[in-house]
């Protein structure tokens, strides 16, 4: 089996090399770039299977570069940053990456999320060639090519659409993720593990920050608030809960009944 290729950008030498210790001893081929332009550079002349970029390299930042090889491709980012804030991250996903991890890091837990990313990456491309649904999935395709229908909020499984009172609303992958996985299971409490490995196949760590900014961004995007129109309600100390509530929302694609006059 041939080995998965990871390249890594960053400019701390310390640690380019501490990750192709543990990476090698995983038995991937590893490729190191001290800045963003030379990763460019790498990505495009060795095609490697994940990237993982320092955020603030001087010159090109990680950012940038995921950027751009988000114009050309959908390989799995995972990138390294010094700053836990939620707004940097929040940037980072809407720039393209697949997981955020924060400085001091465990070596152990970056390499068993390069797994998880590299497991669900192999298992969707399986899918897609096949056109099966992997079995890394098929416990929670509950509803594999259909819509999901609730008062304001059509999900359509297959097209990866979303519509709110009609206008359609751009999700990310693991938002819509999230979002398919809430909608199959309303007024069910779910717990942030159930969330991680439920809705994208990924082992839990104990580390929300991730989980935390799709959920954050996915409400937003969703509309929700504080006046009893949210959709995803948080159960404290528990987890969360998606909560259509027609009643209160009216269903724009109802019709008029047969033989009643309209008004």
């Amino acid at each position: 089996m041939i080995p998965a290729r990871i390249l890594i950008a960053d400019d701390d030498p310390d640690i380019r090399e501490l990750l192709q210790v543990y990476l090698h001893f995983e038995s991937y081929e590893v490729i190191a770039a001290c800045d963003g332009q030379q990763a460019l550079q790498h990505f495009i002349t060795y095609h490697p299977d994940l990237v993982i970029l320092d955020v603030m390299m001087p010159g090109m930042d990680g950012m940038e570069v995921c950027r751009r090889i988000r114009a050309n491709s959908h390989v799995p980012v995972v990138f390294l940053t010094g700053r836990d804030d939620e707004v940097d991250q929040l940037l980072g996903f809407g720039f393209g990456a697949d997981d955020y991890i924060v400085k001091p890091f465990s070596p152990r837990t970056l390499v068993a999320r390069v797994k998880a990313l590299l497991r669900r990456t192999s298992a969707a491309t399986t899918a897609a060639a096949t056109g099966d649904i992997s079995p890394e999935h098929a416990g929670h395709t509950m509803v594999s090519h259909a819509i999901l229908s609730f008062a304001g909020l059509q999900i359509d499984t297959e097209a990866y659409q979303v519509t709110r009172f009609g206008k359609a609303i751009d999700l990310t992958a693991k938002e819509f993720q999230l979002l398919k996985y809430f909608a199959e299971r309303p007024g069910k409490v779910l717990t942030k593990r159930q969330l991680v490995t439920g809705a994208w196949g990924e082992e839990y760590f104990g580390d929300d920050a991730t989980l935390m900014v799709h959920l954050s961004h996915l409400r937003q995007k969703l509309g929700d608030s504080s006046e009893g129109l949210s959709l995803i309600v948080t159960i404290r100390g528990i987890g969360y809960k998606f909560m259509p509530q027609p009643e209160e929302v009216p269903d724009r694609c109802s019709v008029t009944p047969p033989n009643q006059p309209k008004q």
